[in-house]
């Protein structure tokens, strides 16, 4: 029979893993997105170089006056891309990981072209008007 006193911290001992566990879990639900570029709008325009892309497809955007970054997309031709990144089921924070778009919250999954690929998420992502004039990309907010 066990006593009163292994009893208790046994249930401690299971209660302490249980609020770690969980703990851990909310550190990936709320982690901070990759790094951001800053910028500031202007009459509802923001401007970015093509040249901050460098190697990469993506760039992360972080709007002084948004909630939420939005995600750059450029194509093979130089057209690009901009989508909020929330969630358009219960506006989660979206990442980007392994050439996809996920939410942290419940998994929804998007492509780069901003579509559903798994649910909950039935609407695709926000996505804002893009032009890209000479060496610089401006996006409407």
């Amino acid at each position: 029979m066990t006593s009163r006193r292994d009893f208790l911290k046994q249930s401690c001992s299971a209660c302490a893993m249980v609020a770690g566990f969980g703990f851990l879990l909310s550190q990936e639900s709320c982690s901070a997105p990759a790094a951001a570029m800053s910028v500031a709008a202007s009459n509802g325009v923001f401007s970015v170089p093509l040249s901050a892309f460098g190697e990469n497809k993506t760039l992360r955007i972080r709007e002084a006056s948004m909630r939420n970054d939005v995600l750059l997309v450029r194509k093979p031709t130089n057209e690009v891309h901009a989508f909020l990144m929330k969630c358009t089921h219960k506006g989660g924070n979206i990442k980007e990981e392994q050439g996809q778009l996920v939410c942290t919250l419940h998994g929804s999954t998007f492509n780069m072209e901003g579509a559903v690929t798994q649910s909950p998420a039935k609407n695709p992502l926000h996505q804002f008007p893009v032009k890209v004039e000479g060496d610089a990309v401006l996006v409407t907010i």
